[in-house]
């Protein structure tokens, strides 16, 4: 008998009106049993904006976005870059990006020019949902 393939994931497109942007450096101890602490330290970057479709009946989103060097992908599920991870008052996503990226996010926030993002994601079941593509851009894109 043949095996049932599982159903390929429904894929919501937005784009986003950024109005907010917070960046932020956090540095802190990082304790492991068995090891040495160590100091761990890092930016991050808090986009909010009004997406131009809700996403179930929400329009208010909050991106965090983090550098990392190399994206670690799940072994379950497609490969995503980041995650949908509530859906209530807002939409609030966490999506990893690499380091040279991420800079160049930061410049365009610093600068004023953070002014656009667009994603798509798998539609939402439960309040959450894998991101695939994130962009983001000074200009909207047609």
């Amino acid at each position: 008998m043949a095996r049932k393939r599982a159903p390929q994931p429904e894929y919501w497109c937005r784009t986003v009106q950024i109005d907010g942007v917070d960046l932020s450096v956090g540095v802190r101890v990082h304790e492991e049993r068995g090891l040495a602490p160590s100091v761990d330290a890092g930016p991050w970057m808090h986009l909010r904006g009004i997406v131009d479709e809700p996403v179930k009946d929400v329009l208010r989103v909050r991106f965090s976005l983090y550098p990392v060097k190399e994206i670690q992908f799940g072994p379950f599920g497609p490969p995503g870059i980041g995650a949908i991870i509530g859906i209530r008052a807002e939409v609030d996503a966490v999506i990893q990006v690499p380091p040279t990226e991420f800079d160049q996010m930061w410049v365009l926030a610093v600068g004023g020019q953070l002014k656009f993002a667009s994603l798509a994601f798998a539609k939402p079941l439960r309040g959450k949902a894998r991101i695939f593509r994130f962009d983001v851009s000074s200009v909207r894109e047609e």
